[in-house]
């Protein structure tokens, strides 16, 4: 009963949204099927909850789309539904792994806007996972980068983008397309090979890599360091 309760609180959108339904039931089955799993309402309630919940997301009118199977919809429409089934059941916080990273440059930018919305219409907190640095800045308040399973910098979205500490992040955005010349940083270049994460030892996990190593980094595992107010880097550079 515990899990069943977080399992509804905490819901997840797949990144391939062709892989998130069962091919042989109906879009109206599959939404159908969330709502029944967790006993939220008559089958009466649930197919009106279903279609207003299809029409706020633009899907008009709702019965063209549900009586569909998924190899019938584009990879936009049917990542908006997968958005629609995990949020039917209300829940607190979505984690959302690369959303937009298989679909068509053309609807990005709706599905990311229906990810806004319910932030700020229903107050729902979502984990973001990219690797699309612009998009990591579209959607999100707080970024956290992350190399080899472990952060190495936090902190507010623009103030991690605009003012990076840890080599690794500042490598990433300078290699990052920006159409603002005055935003350009000197390129940092990334050389060597990663640590195999199978068996990793003390030290930096990107020590290996990195353009600024020392014997310290060799030997020693960094934590995550307040650097400036609310930003915390994982760098012996910013290390007392």
């Amino acid at each position: 009963a515990e899990l069943k309760h977080f399992r509804r609180r905490v819901q997840m959108i797949a990144q391939n949204p062709f892989e998130a339904f069962d091919p042989r039931q109906s879009i109206a089955s599959s939404l159908d099927q969330a709502l029944r799993i967790h006993k939220l309402g008559t089958k009466e309630q649930r197919q009106e909850r279903i279609r207003r919940a299809m029409e706020q997301t633009g899907l008009i009118p709702a019965a063209d789309f549900l009586e569909r199977y998924p190899h019938e919809l584009s990879g936009g429409q049917l990542q908006r539904i997968a958005i629609i089934r995990a949020t039917l059941l209300e829940p607190v916080l979505l984690v959302a792994d690369e959303p937009v990273s298989m679909l068509d440059v053309s609807v990005r930018a709706d599905i990311l806007n229906q990810f806004l919305d319910l932030q700020e219409q229903r107050g729902i907190a979502v984990i973001l996972i990219t690797h699309d640095i612009a998009v990591a800045r579209y959607l999100s308040n707080r970024i956290a980068v992350m190399y080899l399973g472990m952060f190495v910098e936090t902190g507010p979205a623009d103030l991690v983008i605009d003012q990076p500490q840890h080599p690794y992040t500042r490598a990433l955005l300078s290699h990052t397309l920006t159409i603002d010349e005055d935003a350009i940083a000197e390129r940092v270049d990334i050389t060597g090979d990663p640590a195999t994460p199978m068996n990793l030892k003390p030290g930096c996990r990107f020590a290996n890599r990195c353009p600024f190593v020392f014997d310290r980094c060799r030997s020693e595992t960094p934590v995550l360091r307040e650097t400036m107010p609310g930003k915390q880097v994982a760098c012996h550079l910013f290390s007392e």
